[in-house]
């Protein structure tokens, strides 16, 4: 019998290509996530007590991402967290290809187990970045959609 804790984790697998399935499911969970809940109660993702998706609004802070103009025809979001970025980017950018760069294979794993996203990993405009010299070698881009925590996890390397 399948385990019931993988469920989501094998649909949202299904959708990725083979060399990150095989890393996601050799990796360990080994820091502490777990999903809480925002100041307006919409579910928000914790890692090592550090808020990974605002703590108030996760929604507006999305929103609040992409209030910029979107000048080609790619938008790169860095950072899965609970998938706000990701859902509003397919749900506005239909015509975009969607770049979404993600290089915690714990974190990616944690909310594949916890959340079902393949309504959004299906889309054929999505492509999933796990490796940071990748995002390296892409095409410069003005479209580099983050929120505050992943800003300041990739500081180093947004232009």
């Amino acid at each position: 019998m399948p385990n019931i804790d993988d469920y989501y984790l094998n649909l949202n697998l299904s959708y990725v290509n083979i060399s990150i399935k095989e890393s996601l499911l050799n990796t360990a969970i080994k820091s502490n996530f777990k999903i809480s809940s925002s100041s307006n109660g919409l579910p928000i993702l914790v890692k090592d007590s550090t808020y990974i998706n605002n703590s108030e609004n996760p929604e507006q802070e999305c929103i609040e991402m992409f209030d910029k103009p979107i000048n080609s025809d790619t938008i790169i979001i860095l950072g899965l967290e609970l998938g706000y970025g990701l859902k509003y980017a397919i749900n506005n950018f239909d015509k975009h290809q969607i770049i979404l760069v993600e290089n915690d294979l714990e974190l990616i794993k944690y909310v594949f187990k916890n959340v079902n996203l393949i309504e959004y990993l299906s889309k054929p405009n999505l492509k999933l970045i796990t490796n940071i010299s990748e995002f390296k070698e892409l095409p410069k881009n003005n479209n580099i959609i983050a929120n505050e925590y992943y800003k300041n996890k990739y500081k180093n390397i947004i232009i």
